[in-house]
């Protein structure tokens, strides 16, 4: 049995993002991003067979300072991963992930910038 514990991003940090080009000056965002994960893999049938189950917690905060604009979004986002061994050089494996992505940012011809929703998107 293997353990693995991974933390991105620790300790919290922020990622300012700032555009370039004639609207570099529109645009003032904050978007911070802390993930905590972990999974465990267990070997079956002398490890020919493994089930790997995790997953991550995720927290986003954005910042529009412009426009005053901000928001935050949590949530737990699973993971399962299936493999199987046939040859010591061969590995077979499906997996599924959701991810929580953070917001988009956009900046127009008029330089107004607006700032979606962080997204939960999905692997298989």
């Amino acid at each position: 049995m293997q353990t693995a514990i991974l933390a991105h991003n620790w300790p919290p940090s922020n990622r300012i993002i700032r555009p370039l080009g004639k609207n570099a000056a529109n645009l003032d965002a904050n978007i911070k991003v802390n993930s905590l994960a972990l999974s465990d893999t267990l070997g079956f049938a002398g490890n020919k067979y493994r089930l790997t189950l995790g997953g991550r917690f995720q927290a986003v905060e954005y910042t529009d300072k412009k426009s005053k604009a901000s928001g935050d979004a949590k949530r737990f986002s699973p993971m399962l991963m299936a493999a199987w061994v046939p040859q010591p050089d061969l590995v077979v494996y499906g997996n599924y992930m959701e991810d929580l992505e953070p917001a988009d940012i956009k900046t127009d011809d008029d330089g107004n910038t607006t700032m979606s929703k962080p997204r939960v998107s999905r692997q298989f």
